[in-house]
């Protein structure tokens, strides 16, 4: 399933300058890496890549790096930084198109919900929670996790509360290849059962140079999840609301899906004025 669209979002008048911005800053770490030598390029993910090892046996993870003599694999930044920059660095053309697709199509509506500035606080948690969920599963790894997925998955995750009404735009390729409006709803459940089942199999399963990190995917949609279900647990507010922002559009061409429950009433014998 790749989404190409949805329905709704953000008003047509509102950049989201902080999704292109992550998307320009995941583009520009990625051609750097294109453009090294393929083993500098290697060294360069290892070293700003998650390693599990590096946080459960650091003491192991130092001996195992001053053993390579071939060349110098050394982490130029503390064992934490590494949370932050692999949220920024990818394997392969595949794995940044996919990633920064998904970002686009969904990215906008939280970051028109959340505001900027909140925005980024949630991007960065939920990546830093999932990489906290793929070290937790893959203990005694050498092998370096990057790639937003982990935090567009958090995207995910609260989308699927804050919006389930809406419809995606989705190409199926699965033998026939169509295009299907379908709900967000069961699209994101869908993709979250899919990470869910391919994590368990994953268990145990070694794979050759690597492969997809699904419970950092897992963790991430959780953290999504948890994030809005816990600001709702907090204001005593019913988790699932599917139509909250979808039942009362006030003008077919603005909608406000700001959460402005706190906002003043408006005043006797005044009418509201929609932009449009």
């Amino acid at each position: 399933m790749i989404p190409l669209s949805d329905s709704g979002g953000a008003p047509s008048h509102t950049t989201p300058w902080v999704t292109i911005s992550f998307i320009a800053v995941n583009a520009v770490a990625f051609l750097y890496t294109v453009f090294l030598d393929p083993q500098d390029s290697q060294i360069f993910l290892f070293r700003f890549g998650v390693v599990p090892l590096e946080f459960t046996q650091p003491d192991l993870f130092r001996l195992r790096v001053e053993s390579v003599q071939e060349f110098d694999v050394t982490p130029l930044v503390p064992s934490w930084a590494t949370l932050i920059t692999s949220m920024f660095l990818h394997g392969g053309w595949m794995h940044i198109l996919g990633n920064m697709l998904f970002l686009w199509v969904f990215g906008d509506n939280l970051e028109h919900h959340f505001g900027r500035a909140g925005f980024i606080a949630f991007y960065l948690i939920c990546g830093v929670l999932a990489s906290g969920a793929h070290i937790l599963f893959n203990q005694d790894s050498l092998i370096p996790a990057v790639g937003a997925s982990g935090a567009i998955a958090g995207v995910l995750g609260a989308y699927l509360l804050l919006f389930p009404r809406r419809r995606v735009r989705t190409l199926f390729m699965v033998g026939l290849i169509t295009v299907m409006e379908v709900p967000a709803v069961w699209m994101l459940a869908i993709w979250a059962a899919i990470q869910i089942f391919s994590g368990i199999i994953s268990i145990g399963a070694i794979a050759p140079g690597g492969g997809v990190a699904y419970w950092a995917h897992v963790g991430g949609f959780a953290a999504g999840v948890g994030i809005v279900a816990g600001w709702r647990i907090h204001r005593r507010e019913p988790v699932w609301q599917p139509d909250r922002y979808e039942a009362h559009t006030p003008h077919p061409s603005y909608y406000d899906d700001d959460d402005d429950d706190d906002y003043p009433s408006i005043p006797p014998g005044h009418t509201p004025r929609w932009r449009s």
